[in-house]
């Protein structure tokens, strides 16, 4: 009366935890289940048919019902799944030989050749049961399934062990012995008995509940390693997702269109929707939307928030990362264009050049002697020639780098550049360049192209009296600054020339903005990384 006291006792307290937990399909299963453990572990069924005759043979198969259900629980614990996909089918066969045994203790056809072929049957079914286990914890389970399903296996470990103890001792024999030495046996036995009875249960519910912080557990020590950049927000939602147990859970990015990862499906009636905004360095970078049938308890919010503090840092190395392959890649297409037009530059316009100049030059050669008038005519046509082809090759080595800059510096290269656009009566521009290093080549053109480029839009556009060029250091910047008083930058302006702008900056991991400049005219600022400035000497 102990042990079935106790086992109803804890197998119903077990059930009622389970569905105030977390309300599932499967938890609800899992509670059925218990309650019919209760029925069969605790002999219920046994003593409502000893006491009403009529309830006899209603309580065996109750009882058989409760041990079937409790062992068949084997194949789809912890996550609901059947594993092996097989295991599925041995329902069957426990249907088949339950309702068999029925059929045959109804018909009293229970002979002693049926008895051992069930009994034979019986022990096969349960040998699947514990390969099931065993193949889930060894080929299936990861660290978390494993550890949530570790306190049940320890708990049945027990279970055989002391159940092997009865049978290779004589323990047993002494608790039916009518003395003192007995009843303290039978004691030990119910108490033991009872202990291991009442701990199933427990073990099955309290791994159950704390599903979620296994799972979410086993999250944040990945996170806290190497993992793909791509891997980050399908692993959090589908993380997320499997330790609610419902619902849908959405990953939204700052700066991606629609949902970059979700997990599950948007339940028909919602219970709850939990948003939980994702920022790293008081950066936003996205939101994760959680939409359940059931209750958001207050340890699933600080859970979920925990995780997603620590996804923020492996979601902006993922940022940076992609941003950096989105970088290489405008970097590798603008080199690519750059040889496609020197290519262009070169056979189309030098090579025919070329060509022609050298035919000139064989064609007057033979005039020389014959028609010296003519020879002139052809060496006259050649220096044209000549000086295009010059001012050709000039304009494509200008385009490569500018030979200002290694002739007067950034400073002056700018200067000299915007002397092309001041006026005494229009515009006047001043440039502010004093004490800079010396440069990396790449920091150097992107800021010559720069300004230039600003200054040209100045001229050509704002309607501006005065512009100011600014080119200084801060910290491991090069800071560029373009300011005029002119009519500012219509609301929504991305020209070509502020792309182009924009896209230098980016290549050496740089930002450009353009601001409104107060009170009138507008103010471009591009900060280009120069790298460490420890073995740079100061012009």
């Amino acid at each position: 009366m102990i042990v079935s006291g106790a086992v109803v006792v804890a197998t119903v307290v077990a059930a009622r935890l389970l569905l105030r937990g977390s309300p599932s399909t499967f938890r609800a299963y899992v509670a059925v289940v218990l309650v019919l453990f209760a029925t069969a572990g605790g002999h219920v069924a046994v003593v409502v048919g000893t006491l009403h005759d009529g309830f006899g043979e209603t309580g065996a198969v109750v009882q058989g019902l409760g041990w079937v259900a409790v062992l068949q629980l084997a194949y789809v614990f912890p996550d609901g799944r059947f594993v092996p996909r097989w295991s599925g089918w041995l329902t069957v066969a426990w249907a088949v030989v339950l309702g068999a045994g029925i059929i045959v203790a109804a018909a009293g056809l229970a002979t002693d050749a049926y008895q051992g072929i069930e009994s034979v049957a019986v022990l096969v079914l349960v040998g699947t049961c514990l390969y099931a286990q065993v193949h889930r914890y060894r080929k299936v389970s990861g660290s978390a399934e494993r550890r949530q399903a570790r306190g049940v296996l320890i708990v049945i470990g027990v279970w055989f062990a002391f159940g092997a103890i009865l049978i290779a001792t004589p323990l047993q024999d002494l608790q039916r012995e009518a003395t003192t030495q007995g009843l303290l046996a039978h004691l030990a036995v119910e108490l033991a008995t009872a202990a291991i009875w009442v701990s199933f249960p427990l073990a099955i519910t309290v791994s159950l509940l704390n599903h979620s912080t296994f799972v979410l557990a086993q999250l944040g020590r990945r996170l806290a390693g190497a993992i793909p950049g791509d891997d980050v927000a399908p692993m959090l939602v589908r993380s997320i997702g499997e330790a609610l147990g419902d619902g849908r859970v959405a990953l939204t990015m700052t700066g991606s269109p629609g949902v970059v990862a979700e997990y599950g499906r948007a339940p028909a009636r919602r219970r709850d929707v939990l948003r939980v905004p994702i920022a790293y360095d008081d950066a936003p970078l996205g939101e994760l939307e959680v939409a359940t049938s059931r209750r958001i308890t207050d340890r699933d919010r600080q859970q979920i928030d925990d995780v997603t503090q620590q996804a923020a840092v492996a979601l902006r190395a993922a940022a940076l990362t992609n941003e950096l392959r989105r970088a290489r890649e405008r970097l590798v297409a603008t080199r690519e264009e750059e040889r496609r037009r020197l290519h262009r530059d070169l056979h189309d316009g030098l090579g025919p050049t070329m060509a022609s100049l050298s035919q000139r030059l064989q064609l007057a050669e033979r005039f020389l002697d014959g028609d010296p008038e003519q020879a002139r005519r052809l060496l006259d046509g050649c220096s044209e020639q000549t000086k295009a082809a010059i001012a050709d090759l000039r304009r494509v080595v200008y385009a490569l780098r500018p030979p200002a800059l290694d002739e007067l510096g950034l400073a002056g290269a700018i200067e000299e550049a915007c002397r092309r656009f001041g006026t005494p009566d229009g515009l006047r521009i001043e440039v502010a360049a004093d004490g800079l290093p010396s440069l990396p080549a790449g920091v150097e053109v992107a800021a010559y192209r720069i300004a230039t480029e600003a200054v040209t839009n100045v001229a050509r556009h704002a309607e501006a009296t005065t512009c100011r060029v600014t080119i200084s250091l801060d910290g491991r910047d090069l800071a560029v600054s373009v300011v005029d008083d002119g009519s500012g930058v219509p609301t929504g302006t991305s020209g070509g020339g502020l792309a182009t702008m924009r896209e230098r900056a980016e290549e050496l991991g740089g930002s450009l903005s353009v601001t409104a400049n107060r009170p009138r005219g507008t103010a471009v600022s591009a900060r280009l990384p120069i790298g460490s400035m420890d073995d740079v000497d100061h012009e």
